[in-house]
């Protein structure tokens, strides 16, 4: 998947259903989301994932809150037993802690 947003529905409702009937899109989109948004030359300070349908409304991870997310992405794939997503998930987070202690 690109880090093209991909849209989700705007009412809590049909929102709990999308997310039950294609749980694994969507975290493949956040997956391959934070490995475009975070490398080790640059790492962007918010990250834009989802957009709602019918509005300008945007999920977006700032920086800050990059790792808790890494964290729970990674505790996912550990469950699917998707061990190389797990490798990178966790490159991924010493870079961010790097950059974060860095600041």
């Amino acid at each position: 998947m690109s880090s093209e947003k991909f849209t989700i529905p705007n009412n809590n409702s049909d929102l709990d259903l999308d997310l039950k009937n294609r749980k694994p899109e969507y975290m493949d989109h956040i997956f391959s989301v934070f490995c475009e948004n975070i490398n080790e030359n640059n790492i962007c300070e918010k990250i834009y994932f989802f957009k709602f349908s019918d509005t300008n409304l945007e999920i977006v991870i700032k920086k800050k809150n990059y790792i808790s997310n890494l964290k729970n992405l990674l505790d996912y794939y550990v469950i699917k037993e998707e061990y190389e997503n797990c490798n990178i998930i966790n490159k991924l987070i010493k870079i961010v802690e790097a950059d974060i202690k860095d600041e």
